[in-house]
């Protein structure tokens, strides 16, 4: 109906995703703490730095989210910097919006599957962000391997993890598309990122 409220499906068309996301969850959380872990066992291996009066845990922790936030230090060369920054903020609405999915699916608070304008900010906010991410890669992959940075090395590692959230990214474009493709709802101009897959799918 064109005067129906936007929603969404949680779990479309994945009759099992609610059983199998979880353990998948748990195996890529294991891996991503065991790298943590093995970072910071390096990092303690160093010197303690000086600390200055007055610089104590709170200001110290209170810069470092003001650094991580604002992304200020990489922003000092602004070309590499804003698609660094770009990066970085789309995951962090990304996060925010797995976890309204999460709160939906799980804690059965109807955020996003029941009827209601605050689907259509969140689409949009979501496709804004998620392209926003999908450029950055791009322009990361570019800048590192094909015009060949001088002061950038070029290790597997680099590689496999820009590609892999490429794969991230680019997957959940083309499920959004899919997804348009066969429900064709109302909201789907706010879903820009996915009409236009659907769109070449068609053609």
């Amino acid at each position: 109906m064109i005067n129906e409220l936007p929603y969404r499906e949680i779990y479309w068309n994945i009759p099992l995703g609610k059983y199998l996301i979880y353990p998948i969850f748990a195996v890529a959380a294991a891996v991503f703490i065991f790298g943590v872990v093995r970072r910071v066992k390096m990092w303690c291996q160093g010197a303690p730095a000086p600390i200055g009066p007055g610089d104590g845990w709170t200001l110290r922790s209170l810069r470092a989210l003001w650094n991580v936030f604002s992304q200020r230090l990489v922003l000092r060369e602004l070309g590499p910097g804003l698609f660094h920054f770009l990066l970085f903020w789309g995951f962090v609405f990304l996060f925010i919006g797995t976890l309204i999915v999460a709160l939906d699916a799980d804690a059965g608070i109807a955020i996003i599957s029941k009827g209601n304008l605050f689907f259509l900010g969140y689409t949009l906010v979501l496709n804004v962000f998620g392209v926003a991410a999908t450029a950055a890669v791009l322009y990361m992959l570019f800048r590192r391997y094909l015009a060949r940075s001088d002061y950038l090395d070029e290790r597997g590692d680099d590689l496999l993890a820009l590609v892999w959230i490429l794969v991230i990214l680019l997957s959940g474009h083309a499920l959004q598309a899919l997804r348009l493709a066969a429900l064709q709802p109302n909201s789907q101009a706010m879903a820009w990122r996915g009409c236009f897959g659907t769109r070449s799918r068609r053609a």
